[in-house]
């Protein structure tokens, strides 16, 4: 083997070697990009209501009005330790992600989830109320180690749901504060008409409820579902590294850049 050839496989040795063995654990600089992607969330509403509509948007058509931002990069300090042969975590902000490693490829993931479920019953009045909420986010990092560099992708969801029922009739006699929890006027109207301020001809609005003397509902309960999703959002980065030193993840793991300013 001729000097040249040698010196040059000590070299990348040795750099494996620094950057955790070549599997990328360490300490890590990530510069993550803002992510053009749409952020805008789908609702979907689902009723029982018999009489109620939907409450629609006004499209005043009069007014253009557009805007454009951007902003900075972001600078953030993370860790990755090995917890076992091909399995790590990432600490990065406030957050820990677990991991698998293969062939230079990193792969952290996360789902976090809420449930709660409330529910009230007066059995002399014959009401019963029930609400229902689940919530979930997904994180997972992408992450390609290039010896002292690497790159990579962060991808982001969420989705939720808020599921009422309520009994449509009850005897109010058995329970003055039975009633109307169900929160149909903040998505629907039995009646509505385009109209209103600057120039437009007058409109009522008559939000829907459930009342205890009316047989609002098509069934014996009044129900409302709520659905909110939220698209996949990307951000991109880039990474350098930086240590295997414990003490120097003490020293900076905190440090960094928001995105659009300067701290």
């Amino acid at each position: 083997m001729n000097l040249d050839r040698a010196l040059g496989l000590s070299f990348i040795s040795l750099i494996s070697v620094a950057c955790g063995g070549g599997n990328g654990e360490g300490l890590w600089l990530f510069q993550v990009q803002v992510s053009s992607e749409s952020t805008d969330c789908t609702t979907e509403v689902d009723y029982n209501h018999s009489d109620a509509d939907l409450i629609e948007e006004e499209d005043d058509s009069t007014w253009d009005e557009e805007q454009t931002s951007t902003r900075s990069d972001a600078l953030m300090v993370g860790e990755i330790t090995m917890t076992d042969r091909g399995t790590g975590v990432l600490f990065i902000g406030d957050g820990a992600y677990p991991g698998t490693y293969t062939k230079g490829e990193w792969e952290f993931s996360w789902t976090g989830t809420q449930n709660v479920d409330s529910s009230s019953e007066h059995s002399g009045a014959s009401y019963v109320y029930d609400y229902v909420t689940t919530y979930s986010e997904d994180k997972t990092i992408k992450m390609t180690v290039a010896g002292s560099t690497a790159e990579g992708s962060i991808k982001s969801s969420s989705s939720s749901n808020a599921s009422y029922t309520e009994s449509d009739e009850w005897d109010v006699d058995d329970c003055l504060s039975c009633g109307g929890q169900i929160p149909f006027g903040q998505y629907l109207v039995t009646e509505q008409e385009t109209g209103g301020k600057f120039g437009k001809k007058g409109g009522t609005v008559e939000v829907a409820a459930s009342n205890t003397f009316a047989d609002d509902c098509s069934g014996s309960d009044c129900e409302l579902d709520i659905s909110v999703a939220c698209p996949a959002t990307t951000q991109k980065f880039s990474a350098m590294w930086l240590s295997t030193e414990a003490d120097a993840a003490d020293a900076v793991m905190d440090n960094g850049q928001e995105f659009g300013s300067v701290n």
